[in-house]
């Protein structure tokens, strides 16, 4: 893993911990952003899962273990999603195929 990504996770984790409570609208971008997640759309139900439950301040008991399983569905997720293709790379195969 990177440092940057490894920055971004320590930084959300941060903000899940300390309350901010933002955590669902966050993986849920992040999940639009993956591009289809054939196989895999149980992980992303999870992740959504865990993301309400630290958004939660009656569950803050289970906010640690939460966070650890969404960091685990959002590595699953992001090492399993097929990458977005540019305009440009659309347009190409448009144009060859005719």
């Amino acid at each position: 893993m990177n440092s940057e990504s490894d920055n971004i996770r320590a930084d959300f984790l941060t903000d899940v911990l300390q309350g901010r409570g933002q955590s669902f609208g966050i993986v849920e971008a992040d999940i639009a952003g993956l591009g289809e997640l054939r196989g895999y759309q149980w992980a992303a139900a999870a992740a959504v899962a865990m993301a309400r439950i630290l958004d939660d301040h009656r569950l803050a008991t289970t906010a640690l273990s939460a966070a650890k399983q969404l960091t685990a569905l959002m590595d699953a997720l992001h090492k399993s999603a097929t990458p977005k293709r540019g305009r440009l790379a659309v347009v190409q195969e448009m144009t060859t195929r005719a």
